[in-house]
């Protein structure tokens, strides 16, 4: 494939910032609540994370289980969507369809869906043609997902996930700050250690199948780190910064999004630091 043409840095101005779960720190992660509270604020973008039920419908859920975040047990996978439904995700908000988050989102911010479950690109695909005006792109750490969405909607823009220059020991105190358990950051940072591969693959990865960015953790991530995949022609988009000065620093870097549960925040500190 031919190299692409190298990116320039993104003015402090132009730093997208994209609600993580939507606005997750103020309302429960990936509800309807939560994303309309980004869009509210004015955030550029939401990112969200899809699990497919048992009978095959994309729902917005991040763990592959719902007993963290819902009032119920069990493996998504494992449940009907009228059985997720049911559920309290949260201030009697309700878990999602990918169907009604982008209905939400479509021309009003970008949309990063996060494939979570390996098999759900076919519904992944199923579900953004019947959103025309939707501006989105698909981030995985199953890289095989993001092959396939590319050979269903052919031309998609994929950013594979990667843990860029960072390791498991800072997926472990990011586990325990989130308030994870022993058990749930050690199955997080398996599949990590699985998925979520080194910066330099991601960007080889990239090259092969053209995809349009990498959504690297930003944890370590430094200005060369971002000029290297400005080099590659790539939009560097980086999770999860909840700090605003660390988030200063990464605008001033220009890179190309900030994630965040935290959106007010930080399209304040931008707006301020653009003058």
């Amino acid at each position: 494939m031919t190299p692409r043409p190298a990116l320039p840095a993104r003015p402090v101005e132009q730093v997208g910032v994209s609600g993580h779960r939507g606005a997750s720190f103020e309302l429960p992660e990936n509800t309807l609540a939560a994303f309309r509270r980004a869009l509210e604020h004015g955030a550029d973008g939401i990112e969200l994370d899809v699990a497919l039920t048992s009978d095959g419908v994309a729902v917005v859920l991040h763990d592959e289980s719902v007993d963290r975040t819902t009032d119920g047990t069990g493996s998504v996978a494992d449940l009907t969507l009228a059985q997720v439904r049911a559920l309290d995700a949260g201030g009697g908000e309700r878990v999602p369809t990918l169907d009604e988050v982008l209905a939400l989102a479509a021309g009003r911010a970008e949309v990063n869906i996060e494939i979570k479950a390996a098999d759900a690109a076919p519904a992944v695909a199923e579900v953004v043609a019947r959103h025309p005006g939707l501006t989105w792109f698909a981030s995985s750490g199953q890289w095989d997902a993001l092959e396939e969405l590319l050979a269903l909607v052919p031309g998609a823009r994929v950013y594979p996930l990667t843990l860029g220059v960072a390791g498991p020991e800072h997926l472990r105190a990011i586990g325990i700050a989130a308030g994870y358990t022993d058990e749930q950051i050690d199955v997080e940072i398996e599949r990590f250690s699985h998925l979520g591969r080194p910066l330099h693959e991601a960007l080889d990865f990239a090259a092969r199948v053209g995809a349009a960015g990498v959504s690297t953790w930003a944890e370590g991530l430094g200005a060369q780190d971002v000029a290297t995949i400005h080099a590659a022609g790539l939009a560097a988009w980086v999770w999860t910064i909840n700090d605003a000065d660390r988030a200063e620093e990464l605008m001033r870097m220009g890179v190309d999004a900030i994630c965040t549960d935290d959106p007010a925040t930080l399209l304040a500190r931008r707006a301020a630091v653009a003058g």
